[in-house]
């Protein structure tokens, strides 16, 4: 480095030093004027001297804290990683499946179980599991799928609660459209506005869904956005919509809820609705039933599919 090279770089120094002195230091808060750049982030105006820490974040954790949260299961799943793929996030394992990551636990320690082992026997989605997702315990699910919607506001929701609580209310989950279709054109319900959807909460507990934002008439007319979604009746209080049903050709005895006959083909019933009155015995809404009980939920976002057949490979939530 020769000697001018020298008494330039302290020269400019020098005048750096100076016009901070001076106060022409002003424009470098504002980012205008100044070749030098600014001495801190933000003017300490706009911060205040009682401006408040914002609250912690999954994301803002240490390197070692992140580690706790996944040595124990890095030990028997090596080369998992965080599937954000970015170095900005910073999630344990635990963060989002839970369990515990203690080193040394058995398999058995460290997962929590299922309520229903029997169809959970290996890492798998089940096939035609059906509402099985219903008696599960949160925690259970939480492990296999943090994106199920009964857990995701816990584990997706710190980082992405506005894309939650879209999917939550989203058609692809209550599915209301569908039941609305098969309850009006069957005469179970009189209305065309869609009441009707599925949605389930911890321990399968079925969830009434309350429009986020207000519903007014040319809403609801142009886009079909309604104020409130309630859960599908019981099929054992439901009404028969069609009473011309009871002119149906049957056998003769009355059929007793709970009490099928052996010998009938399964899900062909010899019998009639019946003569008895509505609401009474087996005299129910055979939409609502059918609704129920059939694999109609399958598309919906708070199941699993079926697992057994093509495009029908994939799993609950998000």
């Amino acid at each position: 480095m020769t000697r001018l090279t020298i008494h330039l770089r302290v020269a400019c120094a020098l005048s750096a030093i100076v016009l901070a002195e001076s106060g022409h230091a002003q424009t470098v808060a504002t980012g205008v004027g100044s070749i030098f750049g600014p001495p801190v982030a933000a003017a300490e105006s706009l911060a205040g001297k009682d401006a408040a820490i914002p609250k912690a974040n999954k994301i803002d954790q240490s390197k070692e804290t992140v580690m706790q949260k996944s040595r124990g299961c890095l030990g028997c799943h090596e080369g998992s990683g965080d599937p954000h793929g970015s170095q900005f996030v910073r999630l344990g394992c635990t963060d989002c499946h839970g369990g515990d990551p203690t080193p040394g636990l058995t398999m058995r320690q460290a997962h929590p179980a299922p309520r229903n082992p029997v169809f959970f026997e290996s890492s798998a989605n089940p096939n035609d599991s059906d509402v099985l997702l219903n008696h599960e315990s949160p925690e259970f699910i939480q492990f296999v799928n943090p994106g199920d919607l009964r857990v995701a506001k816990k584990t997706c929701g710190d980082c992405h609660a506005q894309s939650v609580d879209h999917v939550n209310h989203s058609m692809m989950r209550h599915g209301a459209m569908l039941w609305g279709a098969a309850a009006y054109n069957n005469g179970s319900y009189p209305v065309k506005d869609s009441i009707f959807g599925q949605a389930y909460g911890a321990n399968g507990v079925p969830l009434a869904l309350k429009s986020p934002i207000k519903v007014t008439p040319e809403l609801q007319k142009t886009l079909g956005i309604v104020d409130e979604i309630f859960p599908l009746p019981r099929f054992n209080v439901s009404q028969p919509g069609n009473l011309f049903r009871i002119f149906e050709k049957g056998g003769t005895k009355l059929a007793e809820l709970g009490n099928p006959d052996p010998n009938e083909p399964p899900g062909k019933p010899s019998r009639r609705l019946g003569e008895r009155g509505l609401g009474t015995n087996s005299r129910v809404d055979p939409v609502v039933i059918g609704a129920q009980k059939t694999r109609l939920h399958d598309p919906l976002l708070d199941f699993f599919g079926s697992n057994n057949r093509p495009g029908d490979y994939r799993s609950s939530g998000c």
